[in-house]
């Protein structure tokens, strides 16, 4: 059965609590997480910053 266009959408704040909570089991800082994962700070930061 095909995926509608509903099943594949995740909206960004579920995404940055996503980031967040395996960044913090991983002990890092978002700086560090973000080196990590080859993404810029204010990437990382804006998750954080959207609720």
């Amino acid at each position: 059965m095909p995926l509608s266009n509903n099943q594949l959408t995740v909206k960004q704040p579920t995404i940055g609590k996503l980031v967040r909570a395996l960044r913090q089991e991983m002990k890092l800082s978002q700086q560090k997480f973000a080196a990590e994962f080859g993404a810029t700070f204010p990437t990382i930061n804006r998750g954080r910053m959207e609720k």
